[in-house]
């Protein structure tokens, strides 16, 4: 994908060592801006900030960072973005993960459609004590609908997952748009 001089956007979950995606591509690559929400604690933040900053990683907000996004994309900067959060529906595609009715992040497709970007979905996970990072195939933005792109990365998400359960951590309640009987009870 690197070869084709083309923006790329990867897109990961909370899954495995996430945080790692960017420190590995930074050292071997070059230039990644990663997408993520500002820590409530700011101490925290401070903390991760340090970490995720090494090397040639530009921190993005994700409110209201869209602008950023694709100007990071035209300076050649590949993008990263954790796709697995429910969202809103004019932010989503409807669509099924897991069997179940729910809204997945589109921003995703709609910055690669925007700026002629491939999308690659890629998981870090631990093996034997070493680290490991698996690249799915490059979705031109250019040849598949929004909803194509999207649903390419829950399939990924979805796939991932089932081959390595343990290493999904997420704690957000991934299906209550339309599921929300799930919930009922759980505290």
């Amino acid at each position: 994908a690197l070869a084709l001089k083309r923006p790329i956007i990867f897109t990961t979950a909370h899954y495995g060592n996430w945080e790692i995606l960017s420190l590995a591509y930074a050292a071997k690559y070059g230039a990644i801006s990663i997408v993520g929400k500002k820590l409530k604690s700011e101490v925290m933040y401070e903390i991760l900030s340090q970490s995720r900053t090494q090397f040639d990683i530009e921190l993005i907000d994700k409110k209201g960072g869209i602008k950023q996004m694709l100007s990071a994309l035209k300076k050649e900067r590949t993008l990263g973005i954790l796709t697995d959060q429910d969202c809103v529906e004019n932010e989503s595609v409807r669509l099924k993960f897991f069997n179940k009715e729910v809204n997945y992040q589109m921003g995703a497709s709609l910055i690669a459609q925007r700026s002629n970007a491939l999308i690659i979905p890629v998981y870090a996970y631990k093996e034997d004590g070493k680290f490991c990072i698996e690249f799915f195939k490059a979705k031109d933005s250019q040849s598949a609908s929004l909803e194509e792109l999207t649903l390419y990365q829950a399939q990924s998400c979805e796939e991932m997952i089932k081959k390595r359960p343990w290493e999904y951590f997420f704690f957000h309640r991934r299906f209550a748009s339309y599921n929300e009987e799930i919930y009922k009870g759980a505290k």
